[in-house]
C-alpha cells in the first residue's frame, strides 16, 4: 500500500462562505481546481485524513440537508486513461509529482 493518494474531490454545496472555506481547505491540502467545484491531485494519507476532518467541521458548523462532498480515489496511473472533451488538461502536472529538487 502507497502513502499516496490520487484523488478527486467534488461538491455540491448551497452557501457561497462554506464552498469558499470547502475551496481554500482543498488547495491548503495541495489539490488543483480543475472545475468550479472539482479538484483533483495526490496527497499523503495521513494529510488526506487531516483534510476529511477539517471538511467535515465544516459541513457540521454550516449545516444544509442538501449538502455534499464526494472523494474518488483513482489508481495512480488512472489519469492517464481519462478522456476528455474541449480544453485540455495536463494530467501529469496535478497527479505526478515533480521531479526537480532545488538546492
Amino acid at each position: 500500500m502507497t502513502d499516496t493518494l490520487h484523488i478527486f474531490v467534488f461538491y455540491d454545496i448551497q452557501r457561497n462562505d462554506k464552498r469558499t472555506k470547502i475551496a481554500q481547505t482543498l488547495t491548503a491540502a495541495g489539490l488543483v481546481r480543475i472545475q468550479y467545484s472539482v479538484f483533483a491531485g495526490y496527497i499523503r494519507r495521513k494529510y488526506y485524513n487531516k483534510m476529511t476532518t477539517e471538511l467535515d467541521d465544516i459541513m457540521l458548523k454550516y449545516p444544509h440537508i442538501d449538502d455534499k462532498i464526494y472523494f474518488l480515489p483513482i489508481g495512480q496511473q488512472q489519469h492517464k486513461k481519462i478522456n476528455m472533451l474541449g480544453k485540455t488538461t495536463d494530467w501529469a502536472t496535478i497527479f505526478e509529482p515533480p521531479t526537480t529538487i532545488f538546492l
